[in-house]
């Protein structure tokens, strides 16, 4: 194992090493990790969370409720967006 490796995953926080494991093919000990996936709400709240903050620099002020956020969000959405030619 060379701690160069460990190095570089240094502050990543979706994966957690579990052992070190021979690999024939490579003649060497290699890491073994997990990642760790977020729960969906955990995802959701992120981006209910962001979609507010992005309302609010486009608007200058909070939303009334999140509908409005969604709503601004979806007729984003439903705009024709160039295509390069």
């Amino acid at each position: 194992m060379n701690i160069d490796t460990l190095e570089l995953f240094d502050g990543v926080k979706n994966v957690e090493f579990t052992e070190l494991a021979y690999c024939e093919g490579e003649n060497a000990e290699l890491l073994v990790f997990t990642l760790k996936e977020e729960t969906t709400e955990a995802w959701n709240a992120k981006a209910r969370k962001l979609n507010t903050k992005t309302f609010i620099e486009a608007f200058g002020n909070s939303p009334e409720n999140y509908d409005e956020v969604l709503s601004w969000i979806h007729s984003l959405k439903e705009k024709e967006v160039p295509t390069a030619v």
